[in-house]
């Protein structure tokens, strides 16, 4: 189980933080054509240690701006939150994260 932000005695209001980070937006076409998309924000210092942050079922990734927070802020990572497909700006009508995972590996 990952961290959680709150138990670690870290919290911040994630909306705001997501707001005030400026992030880069990635896109890449699924293997049936459909823009899948995501935010991606590189570490305070340079790092090849990068997380990897999925929202919940019905949800979007810049719900998780909590866990973005604590994950750059305090432990030093990139930061990467795809929006599954079907969710948030990611297109689609069920969900998943095909095409993030060849991507990332």
């Amino acid at each position: 189980m990952g961290a959680r932000p709150a138990a670690a005695g870290f919290n911040v209001d994630g909306k705001a933080w997501i707001d005030s980070h400026p992030y880069e937006e990635m896109e890449l076409t699924s293997d049936d054509g459909l823009k899948l998309r995501g935010y991606y924000w590189h570490a305070p210092a340079p790092t090849k240690k990068t997380v990897i942050i999925a929202h919940g079922y019905a949800g979007k990734a810049k719900d998780m701006g909590i866990y973005a927070a604590f994950y750059h802020d305090k432990l030093g990572y990139n930061v990467l939150m795809p929006d599954d497909r079907g969710h948030g700006e990611s297109e689609g009508d069920y969900t998943g994260l095909d095409g993030w995972t060849a991507k990332i590996t």
